[in-house]
């Protein structure tokens, strides 16, 4: 079987946002950004208020359901690891 590609990754735990907040692919896209990002991308810095995340509100329980998606799509890969490599998708 062949591996999927970064990009096939986070397609796929977007999807699987979607699914298990009931969400979505938009919402769920930007539920993993504020997961990997924190604010700390250009992309967020250079938006204004609306389209800037009205804040990193990620409930504890939303990033530990996130990263349990992320860790079992991106197996063998630490947390930080797995926050680069998705946010460079996104």
């Amino acid at each position: 079987m062949q591996e999927l590609t970064s990009a096939q990754k986070v397609e796929k735990i977007i999807n699987q946002i979607a699914e298990e907040e009931n969400l979505d692919g938009a919402a769920a896209k930007t539920q993993l950004h504020k997961f990997v990002c924190q604010g700390k991308c250009n992309w967020y810095q250079s938006r204004k208020p609306p389209e800037r995340f009205d804040k990193l509100d990620l409930t504890e329980q939303q990033k530990e359901n996130i990263w349990k998606i992320v860790s079992q799509v991106m197996k063998g890969t630490t947390k930080d690891e797995a926050k680069k490599e998705i946010h460079s998708v996104i």
